[in-house]
């Protein structure tokens, strides 16, 4: 829709997308993705895996879950009956699901027989998305979510997510984007190449060069 008009609320405001050039460099604000879907998804993965965390709660004991965020968290992600691999990337309900019952929404959660698995499936139907009026009104300067969670026996969760995990104001630590790294790389590689690359990267002082792919990443390629 034009440069100005996604950093600006209408077409004819160059200010706010120009402001800071040259003085302030978007690279070191940048957002590292911890789920490979929809950005508009994360904070309610975000927040359902906070209480999951807190509260050790797992997909069989779950009633209902319910996803307040922002506009495009309704208009974009609200896909109940989402099927194919690319409907599910940007699904709520599948990807609250999937982190449920695989543990987080990366390469494993868009394997075919993953986007079968019945009980991905019957999780979906528990997960519902509005629109958050106070939420809408921070985009796009905030991207929050507030979750509830119900459990079957009747103990209700509420968690505000007020920001995506991975954005500057909420950066993945370390140790997370190091296992990021392996998680993707390994099986492209090999895990003792990972281990080299990520050493050279994080603490070299040239290009590590061109590392050989592993036969199956090399046909998928």
């Amino acid at each position: 829709a034009g440069f100005a008009a996604a950093t600006s609320e209408d077409t004819g405001k160059w200010g706010p997308a120009l402001e800071g050039l040259g003085e302030r460099h978007a690279i070191a604000a940048m957002t590292f993705k911890n789920y490979g879907c929809c950005g508009h998804i994360f904070p309610g993965l975000d927040g359902i895996a906070a209480l999951r965390d807190a509260r050790g709660f797992g997909a069989a004991d779950v009633a209902a879950i319910h996803v307040g965020g922002y506009g495009p968290t309704k208009t974009v992600c609200d896909r109940p009956e989402a099927r194919t691999e690319q409907d599910c990337r940007f699904s709520m309900q599948y990807c609250a699901a999937a982190l449920l019952h695989l543990g987080g929404v990366r390469l494993a959660a868009f394997e075919p027989e993953s986007l079968a698995d019945p009980a991905i499936r019957a999780t979906m139907a528990k997960v519902t998305v509005s629109l958050a009026p106070d939420l809408a009104d921070a985009y796009p300067a905030r991207r929050a979510a507030r979750v509830s969670v119900t459990l079957r026996d009747g103990t209700v969760l509420e968690h505000l997510q007020p920001t995506r995990k991975g954005d500057p104001d909420m950066p993945l630590s370390d140790a997370e984007l190091s296992a990021k790294f392996h998680e993707l790389a390994g099986p492209a590689i090999g895990a003792e190449a990972a281990a080299r690359l990520e050493g050279a990267l994080l603490h070299g002082d040239a290009l590590p060069g061109p590392v050989p792919l592993l036969a199956p990443a090399r046909e998928a390629a």
